[in-house]
């Protein structure tokens, strides 16, 4: 926990109806941090030169970028974790339990 709470972008682990509220509310510090981030970074370097500049440069389009991928994180996760759980079923009674004895998801909403 000390890993996401030392970061001043840990407020950005957050349900996905929050991500445009706390992104809008990062400041000039915490934009500058998450351009250092090593992960950013090489998305950057992944991105078509025209919108390297912009990540780099502008604030405003940053925060763009940010909660479309964070919104594109979460999407995945909706999509992953059925899938994982679907697996689970399928190989927990094998021996030696190949995915661990129990699955535990925190994104399950009952």
């Amino acid at each position: 926990m000390d890993h996401f709470f030392s970061s001043t972008v840990s407020q950005l682990c957050c349900p996905v109806d929050e991500v445009k509220d706390e992104v809008k509310r990062l400041t000039k510090d915490d934009v500058e941090h998450i351009r250092q981030l090593p992960s950013f970074m090489k998305y950057v370097e992944s991105c078509p030169p025209e919108k390297i500049a912009p990540l780099l440069t502008d604030d405003d389009a940053l925060k763009k970028e940010t909660i479309k991928l964070l919104s594109d994180l979460h999407q995945y996760h909706t999509l992953f974790y059925p899938v994982l759980e679907c697996l689970h079923t399928l190989v927990c009674k094998l021996p030696k339990h190949p995915l661990g004895k129990q699955l535990i998801l925190y994104n399950k909403r009952e």
